[in-house]
């Protein structure tokens, strides 16, 4: 029998190089990228914002490199950006070249990749940001429309799930059964783990709630590569 785990987070999740969030809208997955947005021991982190629901916890920002360098001079910050799809490979590249120690968070994930592409930029952080101290976090509903090269290397936690070939593939990694959890519920998906964690979700955010109104940013025009 299974059981659940509330707080902390584990550490398979919260110290992986690559991690990868699935499950179905409303669920808890970006619950638990907030959480782990907010938790991290590294002093810098970004958040690809793509539905900017973030800018409670992070400074949002447009999109010019000037700007960028700018805060990669900071020793400690928090920014929420929201790139075109075509920016969003030479952010990725910059942050692979200019910074360490540092968690990157990229919600919706599918916007800006698919299964079988995944851009130079992102690519570098998955191969070799474990050296430099950046950690990738993925958010995504399904594993199939995330690029193999990311799956191949992270920690996934799975909530909820009920489509066949998602519930197929998943059970390639972990005996648990992601179609029975119930709301801001997950699994951890290594081979013999069956332990649920939970997650608790903001008293005042919820998924599903929608984009949260900008707050004014002191850097203005943060990417224009």
């Amino acid at each position: 029998m299974s059981k659940t785990v509330t707080q902390p987070l584990p550490p398979e999740l919260t110290e992986a190089g690559v991690a990868c969030i699935f499950g179905q809208r409303g669920y808890g997955k970006s619950t638990l990228a907030r959480t782990l947005f907010r938790s991290t021991r590294r002093p810098r982190r970004i958040v690809i914002d793509t539905l900017k629901e973030y800018y409670d916890v992070a400074v949002p920002v447009a999109c010019t490199a000037d700007n960028l360098r700018h805060w990669t001079e900071q020793p400690e910050w928090a920014i929420a950006a929201t790139p075109d799809p075509e920016q969003f490979d030479p952010l990725c590249r910059f942050l692979a070249a200019q910074t360490s120690n540092i968690l990157i968070l990229v919600e919706e994930i599918d916007q800006y990749t698919t299964a079988s592409v995944c851009p130079p930029g992102l690519r570098a952080l998955v191969n070799y940001g474990r050296h430099y101290g950046q950690q990738v976090v993925a958010v995504a509903r399904r594993a199939a429309d995330v690029p193999r090269l990311v799956t191949a290397q992270a920690v996934i936690a799975s909530f909820r799930q009920t489509e066949p070939r998602d519930l197929a593939y998943l059970r390639t990694f972990t005996q648990a059964d992601p179609s029975t959890l119930p709301k801001y519920t997950y699994v951890v998906c290594e081979p013999d783990s069956v332990e649920r964690h939970s997650v608790t979700p903001s008293p005042t955010r919820h998924e599903g709630d929608g984009p949260v109104p900008p707050s004014p940013s002191p850097i203005e025009n943060f990417f224009d590569i």
